[in-house]
């Protein structure tokens, strides 16, 4: 994993660009689209199957819902994945918004709640949880 904490956000848009171009080539829609981002995942990450499988589904989710976006964000303004004020630069923050609870459902996790240092900036201080308050299992027994 620590091979791709600053290359993972690059190597799953380049993935995503790949199944788009295949998709779109070959005409066959998002099964082309799946099995080549897979593949490339598969490739260049090395995720296990169902972490993989949580990845394919969000980069779906990005496409279907932020493609717009994102095209805007690097290819038409050239935005980088944060702005100068650390915020995430609107593709990232529409995934991030609308594809993310999904994403948080299927994987349990996510780089920033796990406070892994990645190529995404972060405010550490505001949002990467430094304690958890474990009060709460012992009032939900009473």
């Amino acid at each position: 994993m620590a091979r791709t904490t600053q290359t993972l956000t690059d190597a799953a848009a380049w993935c995503s660009t790949k199944g788009v171009i295949a998709s779109l080539y070959l005409w066959r829609g998002m099964d082309v689209y799946r099995n080549v981002a897979t593949e490339c995942m598969r490739e260049s990450v090395g995720f296990t199957h169902a972490c993989q499988q949580c990845w394919i589904e969000d980069m779906l989710c990005s496409i279907q819902s932020c493609v717009n976006t994102c095209v805007k964000s690097f290819y038409i303004i050239g935005e980088p994945k944060n702005r100068e004020d650390g915020s995430l630069g609107i593709c990232l923050e529409c995934d991030e918004k609308i594809c993310g609870p999904d994403f948080l459902s299927c994987s349990g996790a996510n780089r920033r709640r796990q406070g892994i240092q990645s190529d995404i900036g972060r405010n550490d201080d505001k949002e990467i949880c430094q304690t958890v308050d474990m009060d709460w299992i012992g009032e939900s027994q009473n």
